[in-house]
């Protein structure tokens, strides 16, 4: 199956294949926004790319078509399409999704630093992958503090990784999840009855995993 569908993949002109590369590192939906952004193509020429890409049915629309998204006709069309992707080209494409997503969907963080620090960590930008981890945690821990634990873990994991640490930048940034950490404890003793322990742990949930790709 997937020598089929890199076998159609290469079939494509060059340019076409460069928007599905893109779109590969995007995710399973993409924003023609982003797509956009990152390819610098007009967008007459980019339409007509994404043209081909449907009549190949590689893409499809994704309704209500205003919004203006697309998807992977199958999950293994976007791996083979990442897959064929050079290390090097990757990580490039990974930052530019980054730079789109921060410059697209400016304001309160809502979901998009999730997806930020996800791509700048694919892109081995870690300290601004673990600040964007941080940002996440916050506007999570407002809703759900169990959650937040997960992103501040992530953010703390991303930033050991870097080998470039911004002290200033990096304390506000745990004094930050240091706040959703009291958030947390807060939340569950409201919600745990005065009869059990008040002491979060191993078995209590919250221990959660990060979206995965």
């Amino acid at each position: 199956m997937q020598a089929v569908i890199a076998a159609r993949i290469d079939r494509l002109e060059e340019n076409t294949k460069r928007v599905l590369e893109i779109a590969s590192v995007v995710g399973r939906e993409i924003s023609i926004s982003i797509l956009e952004f990152v390819s610098g193509s007009a967008q007459g020429a980019l339409a007509e790319e994404i043209q081909h890409l449907r009549r190949a049915e590689l893409l499809y629309d994704v309704p209500p078509f205003e919004q203006r998204l697309l998807a992977f006709r199958h999950p293994l069309i976007q791996e083979v399409a990442y897959r064929s992707l050079l290390h090097e080209r990757r990580r490039e494409l990974h930052s530019k999704v980054a730079q789109a997503i921060e410059s697209l969907f400016q304001g309160p963080c809502r979901g998009a630093c999730i997806a930020v620090a996800y791509h700048l960590e694919q892109s081995g930008e870690n300290l601004k992958a673990a600040q964007q981890n941080m940002r996440a945690a916050v506007w999570i821990g407002a809703n759900d503090p169990s959650q937040a634990f997960a992103k501040l873990a992530e953010g703390a994991r991303a930033a050991f990784r870097s080998t470039v640490v911004d002290a200033d930048r990096l304390s506000a940034d745990m004094a930050c999840g240091q706040i959703v950490n009291l958030a947390g404890v807060r939340e569950f003793r409201r919600r745990t009855p005065a009869s059990t322990s008040t002491k979060p742990g191993i078995g209590d949930g919250w221990e959660t995993s990060g979206p995965t790709r």
